[in-house]
């Protein structure tokens, strides 16, 4: 047994290593083919989720911190000042949006009551983190959009897990204080950023330290974890406490004060390698464990799950339009952020909560959510893949028609030297180029 699982690692990692490959060569998401294959391994009991009933809370969760931190330590802090905006517009808008095209749907043809309508919306309102920022890595886009999608993604997971566990509450206890839930969210928020600065800013001198008696990869890594546990523990939010501490490790360079030289405070390269093929191999088996992990049993996963799915990219490009402007975003550029809005795990995980709480329109739910996830991870990698194709231009072309094909160029300034008078005595050049001779006395 324990040869067979080390042989099926070891195939997962050299398949993962060729469809990160194919990516680069061809825009086909690894992801997705990750997913597919998951769901093929599940059908075909290859594999069972059952078999990792246990360790899979900490395998998911592992992988989406190492996930986050690895690209958030590759954001600047000139990117996100140019970012902020954009990404509480496109975060705020698109989860309300999103979650109230859903709620809309689903009480409208889906027959659920409006509370658990809203719940569905909640579960569905965001991005998955996951997805999205590997994806956004390997494409190229602006500086300023890969930031405001990094964002995102992390920013809508918070929301979605207040949200639909606020709502589950209410259908379920029958009242919650709005008001106690918006002073415990910007709390756990805001401790959670303090958190992963001080931590960083900290732990960004401690490695200096560190490298004095060892290298230090492993133990990046280490603090990484506990940064997430520890505001866990806290009753904060981890995830953004680990954003703000990759954040913070990534621009460290910007502490450097007297003796302290830049590059000791910063990762070395080794360190930041070794991470991101930590990350590399925790997202492969991350998106098959999840594409096993899909429950697509009878037909409600496909009709509800697909109608959910064209909800949301229905309504996508309204998000995109509030906060990426045309002065500085393409339409190439607005096609992406517009294509990625696909559903992760936090969706998949979010949806028992309404059936374990015992709400009447859980098992539904369920299934719609699974459905959404598979469907939605679906549509935005196709559009990815074939984003150049004239079907795709023409579509998105008519939604952005106002966005630009191509920034325009800054005209180059003209130098502004100043020339000094010559010197008497000395020759003048004439108006045709010539040097006039000095007239006689």
């Amino acid at each position: 047994m324990a040869t067979l699982i080390l042989a099926v690692l070891s195939a997962l990692v050299l398949v993962g290593l060729g469809l990160e490959w194919l990516f680069k060569r061809t825009g086909i998401p690894d992801v997705l083919v990750l997913l597919v294959l998951g769901l093929l391994a599940s059908v075909l009991g290859v594999f069972q989720v059952d078999d990792l009933r246990g360790f899979d809370k900490v395998f998911t969760t592992a992988a989406l911190v190492l996930i986050l931190f690895e690209g958030s330590v590759r954001l600047r802090l000139s990117e996100l000042r140019t970012a902020a905006l954009s990404s509480l517009l496109v975060t705020g808008v698109g989860f309300l949006i999103t979650a109230g095209a859903v709620a809309a749907l689903a009480w409208a043809l889906f027959g659920m009551r409006p509370l658990a309508a809203l719940c569905l919306g909640a579960i569905l309102g965001g991005t998955s983190s996951a997805v999205v920022i590997p994806m956004v890595a390997a494409l190229p886009l602006a500086p300023h959009v890969k930031t405001t999608l990094t964002l995102e993604s992390a920013l809508t997971d918070v929301l979605c897990i207040v949200f639909a566990m606020a709502l589950v509450g209410v259908l379920t206890a029958g009242s919650v204080d709005a008001l106690d839930v918006g002073r415990s969210l910007i709390a756990a928020f805001l401790g959670a950023v303090a958190i992963g600065v001080a931590t960083g800013v900290a732990w960004a001198y401690g490695l200096r330290a560190l490298r004095r008696d060892r290298t230090s990869m492993v133990v990046v890594g280490a603090a990484v974890f506990l940064v997430f546990a520890v505001t866990e523990a806290l009753g904060a939010f981890g995830a953004i406490a680990v954003l703000a501490f990759g954040v913070t490790l990534g621009n460290a360079t910007l502490l450097a004060r007297g003796s302290v030289k830049p590059e000791e405070l910063a990762l070395a390269s080794g360190e930041s390698m070794f991470l991101a093929e930590i990350a590399f191999l925790l997202k492969v088996l991350f998106f098959v464990y999840l594409g096993a992990a899909l429950k697509l049993d009878g037909w409600q996963p496909f009709v509800f799950g697909g109608l959910a799915t064209l909800a949301v990219f229905a309504v996508r490009p309204l998000a995109v339009h509030a906060a990426f402007s045309s002065k500085t975003t393409t339409r190439a550029d607005a096609t992406v952020a517009a294509a990625l809005a696909p559903k992760g795990l936090a969706a998949a995980v979010l949806a028992g909560l309404p059936g374990q709480a015992g709400v009447k329109e859980g098992a539904s739910i369920e299934a719609i959510v699974f459905g959404t996830v598979l469907f939605s991870i679906s549509i935005a990698a196709a559009i990815v893949i074939f984003r150049d194709h004239p079907f795709i231009v023409g579509a998105y072309g008519r939604v952005f028609g106002r966005y630009p094909t191509q920034l325009p160029v800054p005209a180059p300034q003209a130098p502004t030297t100043t020339e000094a008078p010559p010197q008497s005595g000395e020759p003048q050049a004439s108006a045709g180029g010539e040097e006039a001779s000095p007239k006689a006395p």
